[in-house]
């Protein structure tokens, strides 16, 4: 019984990477274009975005070929960074948030404090509700998040105005293409963070507005999908833990073979009972035990 269970939680705990796989395709195919295919064919837009020059390689790369109507834009032509340092003491109530509050590759929020529970003194940058919080400590680790309230953030951390759709930015910061490219530098090694210059500098694909509401609309209720299903597993290993310790309590309490032992008298009592199986093991002992050797006394 014990071993189906193990395999049913094993299962389990398979499914939450399924589901990171699957919100990494969600967002491949949402900033290629791929997923609102469809919708262009009946929604045509009749100018791009911005009155800026696209670009077309990084890197000394080509980037690769967007759908009609979409560009390649510099980072720092969609988005500026907000920088406002301000002293944490004037506001000691302040909510603060640090790279540790936000969990990795997930553009999810963690328990927070204020910047007096945190006990903060150094400066902190501003941050107000809509923005984007970017950590550019380890980009690899991809720690984005937008703010629905207004508070303090790390100084290793850039406050983001968005110029397009801000949960389409955000949605593309959340995406291994952009890691990639921000945990990178042209040499191909790992960044223990990314200033402002090289982070203004990487690509973003940009649909017209209109078309990146509707990626959002689509992206949201696919994630939504997704969220659903990982607070159903959660739940399910929950209970399967709880089964697990359920079995065994009921193993050590003898419940599991209480119809067997009643079937089996025989081989529960007497010369085959417990009692008697240790009595006969200590009797094997004692006979195996070596005899104590007497120590003679020296003549003096």
């Amino acid at each position: 019984m014990l071993e189906q269970v193990d395999t049913i939680k094993s299962r389990l705990d398979n499914i939450p990477e399924i589901l990171n796989r699957f919100r990494q395709s969600v967002l491949a195919d949402a900033v290629s274009g791929k997923l609102t295919a469809n919708w262009r064919k009946t929604n045509l837009s009749s100018q791009f975005l911005v009155d800026q020059p696209a670009i077309n390689e990084f890197r000394g790369k080509k980037l690769s070929i967007l759908p009609e109507k979409w560009q390649w834009l510099k980072f720092d032509q969609v988005a500026v960074v907000a920088s406002s340092l301000q002293d944490p003491l004037l506001t000691p109530d302040a909510i603060h948030i640090a790279p540790n509050h936000i969990q990795s590759g997930t553009g999810q929020l963690l328990e927070y404090t204020t910047i007096l529970e945190d006990k903060v003194t150094s400066a902190k940058h501003r941050f107000y509700s809509g923005q984007i919080l970017y950590s550019k400590i380890r980009p690899y680790l991809c720690k984005v998040v937008r703010a629905d309230f207004t508070g303090l953030c790390s100084a290793d951390m850039y406050p983001i105005n968005s110029k397009i759709n801000t949960q389409f930015l955000f949605r593309w910061m959340l995406s291994n293409q952009f890691t990639d490219w921000a945990s990178n530098g042209e040499s191909r090694s790992v960044l223990p963070k990314i200033n402002q210059k090289d982070l203004g500098k990487i690509p973003v694909p940009t649909p017209p507005l209109k078309e990146q509401t509707e990626i959002v609309t689509q992206v949201e209720k696919l994630f939504t999908y997704a969220d659903k299903i990982e607070q159903q597993v959660k739940e399910a290993q929950t209970r399967v833990d709880n089964l697990t310790q359920s079995i065994l309590a009921k193993a050590f309490r003898g419940e599991l073979t209480a119809d067997w032992r009643a079937e089996n008298p025989d081989l529960i009592s007497g010369e085959n009972s417990a009692a008697a199986l240790l009595a006969r093991i200590k009797a094997e002992r004692e006979k195996l035990a070596p005899a104590k050797k007497i120590r003679k006394k020296s003549k003096v």
